[in-house]
């Protein structure tokens, strides 16, 4: 690995800002804790899903409750890059401490400072990792541009809002569980900076 392709996280170990084992089990502890801690990995709707994911991935709480629209927002994705829908992947597994590196948050494109006309905008400084190998993951959720993410499938709905209420009874419950979500957001993630300070990263 050459030093331009490393992320801050590994430029402070080598520097030796960072002692990586005790962040390593700390972020792995909390991935255990399951809910909005666990690890998911966001990608556009293919024709056919995947057994295995590899790249970035962020937790559950980041894009729970929003639509494909706004998770590029919140990933430091580029507008449109989920237009066609949004899948959602949960790792099969708890990643080990060989298998993924922080990558900062998401005012980081890829890890790395923003450069002006990089790959990816800066996104609102949400948790970002990434995996250093492919790993089993299993589809939670798809949605389309407009819909919300509401969480795991519910029997063989995608989503905890079952598509045949109706669209006032829907609308009330996605406006309890967004609010939630926000909540819970705020109570549990890393501070995120202001819509004045803004963005970056992409998955």
């Amino acid at each position: 690995m050459t030093k331009n392709d490393e992320t801050q996280f590994e430029k402070d170990v080598r520097e030796g800002k960072l002692v990586p084992e005790k962040i390593m089990q700390s972020h792995i502890d909390n991935f255990n804790q399951g809910g909005g801690e666990k690890p998911v990995k966001v990608m556009p709707t293919e024709a056919k899903d995947r057994e295995y994911v590899s790249g970035f991935f962020t937790q559950e709480k980041i894009i729970k409750g929003r639509t494909p629209k706004e998770m590029e927002y919140r990933l430091g994705l580029n507008p449109g890059d989920l237009e066609n829908g949004a899948t959602i992947y949960e790792l099969a597994e708890t990643p080990n401490a060989g298998q993924f590196v922080p990558a900062g948050y998401t005012h980081m494109p890829a890890g790395r400072f923003h450069e002006e006309g990089g790959k990816y905008p800066m996104g609102p400084g949400v948790i970002q990792f990434k995996l250093k190998e492919d790993v089993p993951a299993k589809v939670v959720g798809k949605v389309n541009y407009d819909e919300r993410w509401m969480g795991h499938y519910v029997g063989e709905k995608e989503n905890a809002v079952s598509h045949s209420r109706s669209d006032e009874s829907a609308s009330k419950s996605i406006d309890h569980s967004t609010q939630l979500s926000e909540d819970s957001a705020k109570a549990n993630s890393e501070p995120e900076q202001t819509d004045e300070y803004y963005q970056g990263h992409g998955y």
